[in-house]
């Protein structure tokens, strides 16, 4: 399609990706470039996932410190409802 279309370069990003994996490489990094270089593309980029880009990191402690908290009300709550 890219041909037909005179895309020459590409910029790839992988949404519903977090982490790199070895397959996402070997599939969309390696295989796909390749695919599409040898179709006439020019340019192929794929941008890398969050990984352990700090502020992911954080952003996931934040979630996960927010659940622990719910979790630790609820809880408290049923335990309160227990006793009396």
């Amino acid at each position: 399609r890219a041909k037909r279309e005179g895309i020459k370069k590409l910029l790839i990003v992988c949404p519903a990706f977090v982490s790199d994996c070895l397959e996402t490489l070997e599939e969309i990094a390696m295989e796909g470039k390749e695919t599409f270089m040898e179709a006439g593309g020019e340019s192929y980029e794929m941008i890398p996932c969050l990984n352990l880009d700090p502020m992911w990191v954080q952003a996931v402690t934040k979630l996960i410190h927010t659940q622990l908290d719910e979790e630790m009300e609820i809880s408290s709550n049923s335990e309160m409802q227990a006793v009396n």
